[in-house]
């Protein structure tokens, strides 16, 4: 039923990511076995805090599945082996491609390791969830064609973005004219970092956006002539001009 629902043609293409039911465990590696199955990272971190409690342990677990890279993920299993032998042990004992990005595979393009997709959905739907299955399923097709509707109007409305940081400070792109408060826009002519986030926003490839100053085309005109060599003394053009005298100088003492 999973692969009918999900129509599913090749299982490899595919991540799930649980709580770690157990139930939700076993279906998936019997019906979609190829598929990768992700553990969320804070349902796993509620399971380990129960033996090793505080903050020094959360913030080491997370850095390893935050690793992106192998070497990195067995630098802070090797920090926390020195923390706590059994901690270490108790990590080693969940297979890293389950939890960290480490080990994750490529062909998706997500590095979710937590399943808050899933609890928002949750929330946006507590309501119709009272409902009978038919009324559920009603308002959950009329909410997903409302955002649908949503996303696509955002990538087609307005030229003029605003974009925060995270300490609060406010730029403003005009995706129109290529031009950023912060001018640096301006000054190279590759879109910066708040002209990507409007790119993303609008649903456009930051490339487009650059200029063709850029460009291999550009590149090679600038190129495209050559220094010729001097032709000989004797062939040298000669002009009926006043010769040039040597300038007169001064030994200094």
């Amino acid at each position: 039923m999973m692969e009918n629902d999900l129509d599913i043609k090749n299982a490899h293409d595919y991540t799930f990511i649980s709580d770690k039911q157990k139930g939700l465990t076993n279906a998936i590696q019997y019906h979609v076995e190829e598929a990768e199955h992700r553990h969320c990272l804070r349902h796993l971190h509620n399971n380990f805090s129960r033996e090793f409690k505080g903050l020094a342990f959360k913030k080491m677990m997370y850095a390893i599945g935050k690793a992106s890279r192998i070497v990195d993920w067995q630098k802070h299993m090797n920090d926390i082996q020195r923390l706590d032998a059994n901690a270490h042990l108790w990590l080693s004992g969940m297979p890293a491609k389950r939890w960290s990005r480490s080990h994750f595979r490529c062909t998706v393009k997500c590095d979710v390791f937590l399943n808050n997709l899933c609890e928002t959905f949750n929330k946006r739907i507590l309501v119709a969830r009272g409902k009978p299955i038919i009324s559920l399923l009603e308002d959950i097709r009329q909410y997903i064609n409302e955002r649908i509707r949503k996303q696509r109007a955002a990538c087609h409305n307005g030229n003029e973005i605003e974009v925060y940081h995270a300490n609060g400070e406010k730029q403003v792109v005009d995706m129109k004219n290529k031009t950023c408060t912060c001018r640096k826009w301006q000054l190279t002519e590759i879109p910066c970092c708040h002209a990507v986030k409007g790119c993303k926003y609008r649903c456009q490839k930051p490339e487009d956006l650059v200029d063709d100053y850029y460009t291999k085309d550009t590149f090679m005109k600038y190129y495209n002539n050559v220094l010729h060599p001097p032709l000989p003394p004797e062939m040298w053009k000669t002009y009926e001009f006043m010769p040039i005298i040597t300038p007169l100088y001064t030994t200094k003492r």
